[in-house]
């Protein structure tokens, strides 16, 4: 168990770099909910469900709810993605 929370930490933080990276290549210090776009492309584990997460994506950071939706992609809403960073 704690392996598994150890590798979805791991996770997380990569995940967090990403936008942070995004953000630094924007000539930002911080990032915003558009950075957070570039996860579309590391959140599937398998081509077939890119479509549907970028649908999601997207559809978390069209509602009005500012930052707050953004929060779902930094914790919650992690189970059912198998066990890689990456999709592996």
């Amino acid at each position: 168990m704690l392996l598994a929370l150890d590798r979805k930490s791991r996770c997380v933080a990569a995940r967090r770099r990403c936008a942070q990276v995004a953000a630094y290549c924007n000539g930002r210090d911080s990032v915003t909910e558009y950075d957070t776009l570039l996860l579309q492309h590391v959140l599937w584990q398998r081509p077939e469900h890119a479509d549907r997460i970028a649908d999601w994506l997207l559809g978390q950071l069209s509602v009005d709810d500012g930052l707050k939706q953004v929060g779902v992609l930094w914790g919650a809403g992690e189970e059912g993605r198998g066990g890689g960073c990456w999709g592996s």
